[in-house]
């Protein structure tokens, strides 16, 4: 049986209204193994630098308490005002790809869109 706990993180050195929050999915297998994932959700256009975007994933890939950090591109901004005036989705998780390239237990995951289209899917049946 696979438990998920939840947890809200807010880095020391950012504001929370300034970068949101960031979520831990701790997952926990049927064996006892212990999954710490931790969800940077984001727009993503463009992607910030070490002062920004890169920089809390940097800090965030640092602790001990996840074992992964998952940037999470929006798929559909929330905000009926922002949508049409972002990059494409492909471009923006382009941009995050290279941005977030090389930092160690980051993954740049499309999630959001699989979600999206899935859901979507099933209230179209």
């Amino acid at each position: 049986e696979e438990k998920k706990h939840i947890i809200t993180i807010i880095p020391p050195h950012t504001q929370q209204h300034q970068h949101g929050v960031f979520r831990c999915l701790m997952f926990i297998m049927g064996s006892g193994a212990r999954r710490r994932v931790c969800l940077f959700g984001l727009s993503g256009d463009p992607p910030t630098g070490q002062g920004g975007h890169v920089g809390i994933a940097t800090y965030l890939s640092g602790l001990d308490e996840f074992d992964e950090v998952r940037i999470l591109p929006v798929y559909r901004h929330m905000f009926g005002s922002k949508r049409g005036k972002q990059a494409s989705f492909d471009d923006r998780m382009a941009m995050c790809s290279l941005a977030f390239k090389g930092i160690p237990k980051v993954r740049v995951s499309c999630s959001e869109r699989t979600c999206f289209n899935f859901y979507l899917k099933r209230a179209q049946l």
